[in-house]
């Protein structure tokens, strides 16, 4: 270990280069030999380097070596009185105390040496320098922040440098860069590796110095092996830092990298020169490395290691549901060179390895680590274990956010952080913007439009730099204490202000900002009604149109709701309600159970009977008491399919078996498996009773007492009858170009079972290619329906297209009847004629948007004139549309603690069709899908597919 030092010691060979100047091997051996002296004299026991970087720590760790039995590294950034107990367990009983407070009291009972007033000594002639040290220990604080002594053998770290030395190939010609702290691993390999080599050791504080005093450093000395975080990385080289004109070794570690990073390497250094991707945890220093040669490019988001280090063998253990998809597992390291650590509880020093779960006759280290093998066998790390959080329902790797959103053009660097507000989960980002004029709104509209939405951070943070904690990487302890800060300070302000409280509760805790709209808030139209709905429970109204506009928060106007004494309950008739009167004209053979469906996971070890009950009372709120069945709990042998199947073949319209439920109990999941007659429930409506669900199973039952009384249907009903029913627009409706459309030809094919349908699924690609104009939920949907125009143009060779759109009639009363908080069925059926050919895709587009601006506020009026009548029942020719779209945006939504919504309610809340062909669009983890659900009688798989290829083509 010692060997080239000593064939170095006595030259004036400068061995060492710090803040105070060049320093040679012979001066270094005066000090080291005085030390050793006085070390001796206290004692061979343990000793502690209470020292970072420089010459003096240098001198002080080879006495140490020489002539301490251990030898323990504290990096003078720790608190040393927290450290007491267990350097008193492990033996300490001297201090070598090379910090800024040198020459000043130490918080400690035990002996110090000052090592800045310490006089150098004359060397003996020819006095051997035997290594009397038998192990070190560093303290290391892991993922959880407590700190640990990590204790380990001299030989042990003897192979660990062999191994470093080699794979960058260190010799007494280098001269390194140490950065990191002696008491940090990274910092050991440096010196150690010099020590070892007789290469010269350029030991800066970057505490003490900037970067542009150490750079200035590394180009006056010619260094030519760098070893640093990722962080420094960033922070040393930028598209504005001069290139190296000598060939270098970077060596990196500590953190993922990814393309940007290699695009910096590629920038700053010349060529010849080689970056080394080193990865070990603390108990292991160095198990796996990667290298690259400047000039080569990085052909994913990660960098995968590809060698393992002489005398560690790695394996990966199989964890199922990962985010990341199948394969993946910890990371095991097989190694007789695995530390040891000191139990704080006992004082004994106790092994960190355990029984491998691959095989048990095997001793392992569990790292804590996610990885997976490529096909070539190198291991992708993909982040810690503890990184993996569950947000909308979902499991979410902070570390695959972080490689996302980095890929934006906005982002120059980010850091996510998950937070626990009240049962809810939320990402918070850190982001530093790539440029001043980027402000937390458009980073946001970027990351909505590249992430599915359960991975869209709740809340972006900007920043100018991040802090770095002791090891010099992202001080994440930091930033989450910042995040949780802010979420306590929403939670204060939400106290005094309902609103504030039920946006910052499905903002997942964290403040609004109130100049900016809900949307821009993170927002989006599921959890606005979440927001309506619960102010509507304290007896507020907000309109939700309002919410979901582009006016800021502090714009909006919530009101008192109008509390209507409830009078007589009288039988509305449903037939006020054209568009039901035009499904049951359409002749659908199977109307009685023509049902949505909806599967929710429960948390929380909630007993079946205690969910059964809650729903009862959320239903039973609405004034829905009759029809209801509950299934109870299914056998263990069920799977989810069958059960979802059970549940929906209980509905039956002519039974007035209207509603459905069933429950799903396995040892690591609770599913609840709703199923409603479609005229009973809407999108808007499966939104509303999961909101109130939640609530109930969170607060208990007693809260829904303190709701304000919600509109019963049939009051709506009453309300529709003598507001809305006798409204005409018979003006605007026959002016539109009907004649100029292709007449409807499926009078003579009878209206197919559900059964007899074929769904055909086209998948569109990630919302984020599309540009920043066609980003919200609106924009996506029109351009998706103008591509299918254009595509059905082609087909029928008709310029005009017509084409029923579905909608939600939740903005049809503005008179005191808040249907935001009404359970049931209002979707509006109503035509859109559109002059397609010859205009181009979003010009067409934003037709669409003019036209449903247009005609919001009189769309039911189709239905009231020409479905509303019995002339429904012969609705033919011109002013009957062959084919209907509806958009269902994204599906997948957290709703809280206890309830959220499973990703297989993306099929079920679809329904069954009402046209012999229907288009339904889609946003499912950020890819745009369209389902399309057609007769096979009355369209070609050939003539469907050549529509959809169509508008594939016009998307790309």
């Amino acid at each position: 270990m010692l060997q080239a030092y000593v064939r170095a010691a006595g030259s004036d060979v400068v061995g060492v280069i710090d803040s105070s100047g060049s320093h040679s091997f012979a001066s270094i051996e005066r000090l080291r030999a005085a030390l050793s002296a006085e070390i001796t004299r206290t004692g061979r026991g343990a000793v502690a380097l209470y020292a970072s970087h420089g010459h003096l720590m240098y001198a002080a760790l080879v006495a140490g070596l020489a002539s301490a039995k251990r030898l323990v590294f504290i990096d003078p950034a720790s608190d040393l009185a927290s450290l007491q107990a267990t350097l008193t367990s492990l033996g300490v009983s001297v201090i070598l105390n090379g910090s800024v407070q040198s020459g000043q009291n130490l918080a400690t009972d035990l002996a110090v040496i000052d090592l800045g007033l310490f006089e150098p000594a004359p060397v003996p002639t020819g006095e051997p320098l035997q290594l009397c040290c038998e192990d070190y220990v560093i303290f290391t604080s892991g993922s959880t922040g407590e700190a640990k002594a990590i204790v380990q053998r001299i030989d042990a770290l003897n192979q660990h440098i062999d191994n470093y030395v080699a794979y960058v190939g260190i010799s007494a010609r280098n001269r390194l860069l140490q950065l990191a702290s002696a008491g940090w691993d990274a910092g050991l390999m440096d010196i150690f590796a010099s020590l070892k080599t007789g290469a010269m050791l350029c030991s800066l504080n970057p505490r003490e110095m900037d970067f542009a005093a150490i750079d200035a450093m590394i180009v006056a000395h010619d260094l030519d092996v760098l070893h640093m975080t990722v962080p420094y990385l960033r922070a040393f080289y930028s598209p504005a830092s001069t290139a190296y004109t000598a060939a270098k070794q970077l060596v990196i570690g500590g953190e993922i990298i990814h393309p940007s990073d290699i695009e910096r390497f590629n920038q700053c250094f010349a060529v010849g020169s080689q970056l080394f991707n080193a990865y070990g945890p603390t108990e292991c220093t160095t198990a796996l490395h990667a290298r690259i040669n400047q000039g080569e490019q990085l052909r994913s988001v990660t960098w995968a290691l590809d060698r393992p280090v002489d005398g560690v063998e790695v394996a990966v253990t199989l964890e199922p549901q990962q985010p990341y998809g199948e394969g993946i597992g910890e990371l095991l390291l097989y190694s007789p060179w695995v530390a040891r650590r000191l139990d704080s509880a006992s004082g004994q020093i106790v092994a960190l390895t355990q029984p491998s779960p691959l095989d048990p006759q095997r001793q392992c280290y569990l790292t804590g680590d996610l990885a997976c093998r490529e096909p070539d066998g190198a291991i992708r790390l993909l982040g810690r274990k503890d990184s993996i959080v569950k947000v909308n329902g979902q499991k979410v790797s902070l570390v695959h956010v972080e490689s996302q959103l980095k890929r934006l053009s906005q982002v120059q660097e980010v850091c996510v952080i998950a937070t626990v507000v009240q049962g809810n989960t939320a990402l918070v980002a850190f982001v530093i913007a790539s440029a001043p004029e980027i402000d937390e709104s458009v980073v946001r509209q970027a990351a909505k439009a590249q992430l599915p939405a359960q991975q869209v951070p709740a809340r972006f943070m900007l920043l100018e730099r991040f802090a770095l904690n002791r090891n010099n990487k992202i001080d994440r302890q930091a930033l989450a204490e910042i995040a949780a800060g802010m979420a306590e300070q929403s939670i204060d302000a939400g106290q005094a202000e309902p609103l504030w409280q039920a946006v910052a509760q499905v903002l997942g805790g964290h403040q609004p900002d109130p100049t900016l709209s809900f949307i821009d808030n993170g927002g989006d139209s599921l959890r606005a009604l979440q927001v309506v709905a619960a102010l509507k429970r304290k007896g507020l109204v907000l309109d939700l149109e309002a919410l979901l506009s582009d006016s800021a928060l502090e714009q909006l106007q919530v009101q008192p709701a109008m509390n209507k004494a409830r009078g007589k309950r009288q039988a509305a008739s449903e037939a006020s309600l054209p568009n039901r009167r035009f499904l049951q004209s359409r002749g659908i053979s199977d109307l009685d159970h023509w049902n949505q469906a909806i599967v929710l996971n429960i948390s929380g070890d909630l007993p079946t009977q205690a969910v059964s009950q809650a729903l009862r009372a959320v239903l039973g709120h609405h004034a829905i008491e009759q029809g209801i069945h509950d299934l109870g709990q299914l056998g263990a042998s069920t799977d989810l399919a069958q059960a979802v199947s059970q549940t929906c073949a209980a509905i039956s319209l002519s039974n007035q078996q209207r509603v459905c439920f069933s429950q799903l109990q396995q040892v690591d999941s609770h599913q609840l498996i709703i199923a409603c007659h479609q005229f009973e429930v809407d999108r808007y409506s499966w939104m509303l009773l999961v909101a109130e669900l939640d609530e109930c199973l969170s607060q208990g039952l007693h809260c829904i007492s303190q709701w304000h009384r919600a509109l019963r249907f049939d009051e709506w009903l009453q309300s529709y009858q003598a507001l809305h029913a006798q409204v005409r627009n018979t003006d605007f409706w026959q002016a539109l170009p009907w004649q100029q459309c292709a007449t409807s030809s499926h009078r003579s094919v009878a209206f197919p079972r559900r059964e007899a349908f074929v769904r055909a699924e086209l998948s569109l690609g990630a919302i984020s290619r599309l540009p920043a104009s066609a980003q919200g939920m609106a924009e996506i949907s029109n351009l998706l329906l103008a591509a299918i125009l254009g595509a059905m143009s082609e087909h029928d060779d008709k310029p005009v297209q017509k084409v029923h759109l579905l909608d939600h009639g939740r903005a049809l009363d503005k008179q005191g009847a808040d249907l935001n908080s009404v359970f049931g069925w209002l979707t509006l059926i109503y035509p859109m004629v559109q002059q397609v050919g010859g205009v181009e895709l979003y010009a067409l587009a934003e037709r669409i948007k003019a036209y449903q601006q247009a005609t919001q506020g009189f769309a039911h009026s189709f239905g009231n004139q020409y479905f509303g009548t019995p002339r429904a029942e012969r609705l033919t020719g011109d002013l009957d549309c062959d084919y209907s779209y509806n958009f269902l945006g994204a599906l997948q939504s957290h709703i809280g603690s206890r309830v959220n919504v499973h990703p297989l309610s993306v099929q079920l809340l679809h329904g069954s069709p009402s046209h012999h062909l229907e288009f339904t669009g889609y946003l499912v983890d950020g890819e745009l899908l369209l389902k399309v659900d057609y007769d096979p009688d009355r369209y070609a798989r050939q003539d469907l597919d050549t529509v959809l290829d169509r508008i594939r083509a016009t998307l790309e």
